[in-house]
């Protein structure tokens, strides 16, 4: 083989990021992620819902359905360990709560 085979490389390095930059840049992919998650079964259940006979584009039907969207967000946010503007809120709210200690029922 002679040299002219060879394939040159483009001459600039890319340099590593720094950790810092990873992070910030995993937690955006990670929010975009459940924020596309949320917007999808947010239209979907939306559709399910007007089809099923009830008032969607009522003001507060509306205005609810958003809460209860921005909580399951919150709550999709802190199983991917971000922060989310409820969480304090939904910790509260759950706190307060009382659950059964029978999750067999659950599935």
């Amino acid at each position: 083989m002679t040299a002219n085979n060879v394939i040159q490389f483009p001459g600039t390095v890319k340099e590593v990021e720094h950790e810092g930059d990873l992070t910030e840049e995993v937690v955006s992919q990670r929010m975009d992620y459940i924020d596309n998650l949320i917007e999808q079964y947010g239209e979907d259940l939306a559709q399910r819902l007007d089809k099923q006979g009830f008032e969607v584009t009522d003001d507060q039907m509306i205005r609810d359905l958003s809460y209860t969207l921005e909580c399951l967000r919150s709550t999709l946010y802190r199983q991917m360990d971000l922060v989310h503007p409820f969480s304090e809120h939904m910790e509260e709210i759950t706190n307060a709560m009382e659950f059964s200690d029978d999750f067999d029922d659950i599935s």
